[in-house]
């Protein structure tokens, strides 16, 4: 698939205002950590765990994948919880667009319980795919190049003297301590879906590879 937004304008011709829409809290974002890629690799990855599991509103879970970031910019700007602070907007927007009040439920709960440092369980069904989509762009090849680019973070690729903290606050004081702090944290155990666990195995996989030899390299043993 070559693109979310197509696929969604093709199967659901309602939501081509609200994706209109949702692309303009994008406008600006200088980090392609969280800029409108991520939202088209979450919708892709969503569409790959519905192939095989079942959800009764899958049109306010494809909503939900549109809106669940539209406040992050924010939080970079302000500090906000993006999570939080998302969930309300996308409430007003849908509100403002004529939807029915479930859909704005199922919306509203799943972008509010989707971050991960939030460790929040989500109500619907709809909401536990999110997360999972959402985790598994956290984890493999795009994730290890999403570390890397997180913009304004000064910090050095790795210092054997800085230890990784045991609580994640957000932040990590080096790049390889966000692995350890974050990534690798991210068991695929924990997915909901069968469909995201098997997918989240094989992303750990390569990503505690990638750490392996980063280090074997950095100590000059490779």
């Amino acid at each position: 698939m070559l693109s979310y937004s197509v696929y969604l304008i093709k199967n659901y011709p309602e939501l081509e205002g609200l994706l209109t829409e949702a692309k303009r809290f994008f406008e600006g974002v200088d980090s392609p950590a969280h800029d409108w890629s991520h939202i088209e690799r979450v919708g892709k990855l969503t569409i790959q765990i519905l192939e095989n599991e079942e959800v009764k509103h899958r049109r306010a879970l494809h909503i939900s994948v549109l809106l669940h970031d539209i406040k992050r910019k924010d939080e970079v700007l302000t500090g906000l919880d993006h999570a939080k602070e998302g969930a309300k907007l996308a409430g007003k927007l849908l509100a403002k667009h004529g939807f029915d009040e479930k859909t704005i439920e199922i919306v509203v709960d799943s972008i509010r319980s989707h971050r991960y440092s939030l460790r929040k369980t989500p109500k619907y069904p709809e909401g536990k795919i999110l997360q999972d989509a959402d985790r598994l762009d956290a984890i493999g090849a795009i994730a290890i190049a999403r570390v890397f680019a997180h913009k304004g973070e000064k910090r050095v690729f790795y210092d054997p003297k800085i230890k990784p903290s045991k609580n994640y606050n957000g932040k990590s004081s080096t790049y390889l301590n966000h692995f350890f702090e974050k990534i690798l944290k991210i068991d695929p155990d924990s997915f909901w879906t069968e469909t995201a666990r098997k997918l989240a195995e094989r992303r750990h996989e390569f990503t505690l590879e990638y750490v392996k030899k980063f280090l074997r390299e950095w100590y000059g043993l490779e």
